[in-house]
């Protein structure tokens, strides 16, 4: 998202929904700030694609990510 307030919004969507959710600034090339809405992270395969369905239930999109570690 490109505000802030946009990506709190769906944050508090997600809470809605029983998702947990964060928003994480970021800049990209040094000049531009966007706010992503991340889940996570999850124990197991089976809750990270759990979420993923409810995800998708909504009309939301989401990318299952293994993260390094």
């Amino acid at each position: 998202y490109r505000k802030r307030a946009d990506a709190d919004q769906q944050r508090a969507v997600l809470a809605l929904l029983g998702l947990s959710a964060r928003v994480e600034q970021v800049t990209i090339d040094q000049t531009q700030t966007w706010y992503r809405v991340r889940l996570g992270p999850y124990t197991d395969p089976q809750a990270a694609q759990a979420a993923q369905r409810t995800l998708q239930g909504q009309g939301l999109s989401g990318v299952v990510m293994k993260l390094p570690g």
